[in-house]
């Protein structure tokens, strides 16, 4: 009698621990995008997939040779790179939403990896979304450069999207692209959005002329934002917060929704989690020959932007030998040889003291987060 008391607390207790078991696995698989992991390493499940923005557009008609049609050929170009160094790096999925003026150059876009081998290119998906503005902000297309405001209506046009991050197309991945996506989970329980401080610009150029966030301001180039979360920001929701601030300070607006984006979040401070400068890194960090982002100096840049043409010309050789190594990588060869190569090309760019060859450090600067991941994966 007591030998079956035994068997049936024990079975009993089998069960309760089975129960639990399932509903922690169900609870995690549920989980929505922004909420998974307070850190990422290796020790810890990935997300399902990341989820980026890509904006995507060109003036009706341009002839070929025309400026608009090389930019857009140079904005194509760019995005292949991006995703190259995103695809190489990451352990899981990641979705590209492509905000496109035509269906046309969106196929053009999806096209650029239809030469990835097939083990990378099962990990990527697109999907096209039409660039949409209000009827009575049509006029807001063609401000800065063209679509360049779209982002501000994102959270109106994905209504049933969690989180994304926002990117330009001149981005090179020098960590993998879900430890981008983990700065969503430290984001306090009121936090909206994620941008990297300008460095440059804001409270020093005689053009800028509006309110910004914090010290130096907030560059726009990646952003992550919490679509969930922006429907209830003060204001009105997001939309409206932003028209608002393009309403009453529109005269001195010049960089478009980079402006707009720092004299909200200079009203809602609280609101905005400010991402690490090394996430955002730019030629203005380094042109001095000084390193203004420390976080980059002692761990190296782990998301590298060629704004201001960067990866386009000669101006920063040392920042154009990145992306130049990374345009020659063909996916499937080893990130070891990518090292390499990366290390040879950046002696190779040396070529005067000046801007950003200035830093001593630079070669380390640019390259460090990449020896950091071949050391995770025991793969030097």
């Amino acid at each position: 009698m007591l030998y079956r008391l035994c068997l049936k607390r024990r079975d009993a207790l089998l069960f309760l621990v089975l129960c639990g078991l399932v509903c922690l696995h169900l609870l995690l698989d549920d989980q929505p995008a922004a909420g998974l992991l307070d850190h990422q390493d290796d020790l810890q499940p990935l997300p399902k997939e990341v989820v980026f923005l890509l904006i995507l557009c060109q003036v009706d008609g341009p002839a070929e040779g025309h400026a608009m049609a090389s930019a857009v050929t140079r904005q194509l170009q760019q995005t292949r790179v991006l995703l190259t160094s995103a695809l190489a790096l990451t352990a899981t999925r990641l979705r590209f939403i492509v905000v496109a003026d035509s269906e046309e150059l969106y196929s053009k876009l999806v096209a650029l990896s239809t030469d990835f081998p097939p083990q990378y290119r099962d990990k990527l998906s697109f999907e096209y979304l039409p660039v949409w503005y209000p009827n009575d902000r049509l006029y807001m297309r063609n401000m800065f450069r063209e679509c360049a405001t779209e982002r501000l209506f994102v959270p109106a046009m994905l209504p049933k999207e969690d989180a994304i991050i926002y990117i330009d197309t001149d981005f090179v991945f020098l960590r993998p692209p879900e430890d981008l996506w983990a700065h969503f989970h430290k984001f306090d329980s009121v936090q909206v959005a994620a941008m990297a401080p300008c460095l440059y610009h804001y409270g020093t150029s005689k053009n800028s002329q509006v309110p910004f966030y914090g010290p130096t301001g907030l560059n726009a180039g990646v952003m992550h934002m919490n679509l969930t979360r922006m429907k209830s920001f003060p204001d009105g929701g997001w939309l409206e917060a932003n028209l608002l601030v393009f309403d009453k300070w529109r005269d001195a607006i010049v960089l478009a929704d980079q402006d707009i984006l720092n004299i909200l979040f200079h009203k809602h401070p609280t609101l905005l989690y400010e991402l690490g400068c090394e996430w955002n890194f730019r030629l203005f960090q380094c042109r001095d020959g000084e390193n203004a982002c420390p976080a980059a100096a002692a761990e190296g840049v782990a998301l590298l932007h060629g704004n201001a043409l960067t990866f386009a010309t000669d101006r920063e050789p040392k920042i154009k030998a990145v992306y130049d190594t990374w345009d020659q990588h063909e996916l499937g060869t080893s990130i070891a040889a990518l090292y390499a190569s990366l290390r040879q090309n950046l002696r190779d760019a040396t070529i005067s003291a000046q801007g950003c060859s200035m830093l001593p450090d630079i070669d380390d600067v640019l390259s460090l987060q990449l020896l950091s991941f071949l050391k995770r994966k025991n793969a030097l």
